[in-house]
């Protein structure tokens, strides 16, 4: 199924996609990248009991692909 990743710039862990397996189970996962606009970047994907971020920051927040600039207070007359 298809999963869509919002933008990221930081190098924090994010949800995929959950999967559950029984233990001693094993499972063959395909992943297929695309970034934005054909840039390159190296990505990795890894297995883990560890909670991710459960999605990718607005693209417009702090930590996200395109912050907003920060305004400088204007100085007084």
């Amino acid at each position: 199924s298809l999963v869509q990743i919002g933008c990221v710039r930081l190098a924090q862990p994010y949800l995929i996609q959950p999967v559950s397996l029984p233990a001693q189970a094993t499972q063959k996962i395909s992943v297929l990248t695309m970034t934005d606009g054909g840039s390159f970047y190296p990505v990795s994907v890894g297995v883990t009991a560890t909670p991710p971020q459960p999605q990718a920051p607005p693209i417009t927040a702090p930590d996200g692909c395109f912050p907003k600039p920060e305004t400088l207070p204007t100085p007084p007359a």
